[in-house]
């Protein structure tokens, strides 16, 4: 079954300084990835791991900044490893929200 899944971040001085959401600061920078088969997702500080089949990065619901926040590896078997730049400050991951 495929899933789009939305991970926001913005700057770490930004959000202590603003107090805002995440998504109301002006760094906000968003990264959608669909995937097949979506399993297993975990968030430990700015590193955010799940496992699927396959998966592609959705470039019309991304941020065009997207790539220097956000670190998309594959790793052993269905692994995905989401990296968040560490001056960034991540929020919780979103199913099914673009």
């Amino acid at each position: 079954m495929s899933v789009i899944v939305s991970f926001g971040a913005a700057l770490r001085s930004e959000k202590t300084k603003t107090a805002k959401r995440i998504n109301q600061c002006e760094s906000f920078t968003k990264l959608c990835i669909v995937s097949e088969d979506l399993a297993h997702m975990s968030t430990h500080g700015n590193v955010i791991t799940f496992e699927c089949t396959e998966y592609g990065i959705d470039e019309e619901h991304s941020s065009s900044n997207h790539g220097k926040v956000f670190t998309v590896e594959s790793k052993e078997g269905n692994r995905v490893v989401i990296t968040v730049e560490d001056s960034y400050i991540s929020g919780p991951p979103i199913p099914g929200y673009m």
